[in-house]
């Protein structure tokens, strides 16, 4: 019902998605600074690489910080940690 609101509140379209921009696997929350409004095809995108994250995080491969710093460098489209693995391995 909170995502609902938010997302009605932010002019969203039926096909948008609520937004993590540091996913709650990788040490986000739900505070309204952490949540965007994008599109299907942008949420979709994101998935793999936020579990590859999530996997090397839980892992102890990489530290919270640089999980967080990659994901908001790739969804900026700056990708990087080393363009993210070499494509998520």
């Amino acid at each position: 019902e909170e995502s609902s609101s938010v997302k009605r509140s932010g002019g969203a379209g039926s096909t948008d998605k609520l937004d993590h921009t540091i996913p709650l696997e990788l040490g986000g929350d739900n505070s309204k600074g952490n949540l965007k409004i994008v599109t299907e095809s942008q949420w979709k995108s994101y998935t793999s690489v936020e579990n590859y994250l999530g996997g090397l995080l839980n892992a102890g491969k990489i530290k919270e910080n640089e999980a967080q710093q990659a994901i908001k460098d790739f969804k900026n489209g700056k990708t990087t940690l080393a363009e993210i693995k070499a494509k998520y391995k």
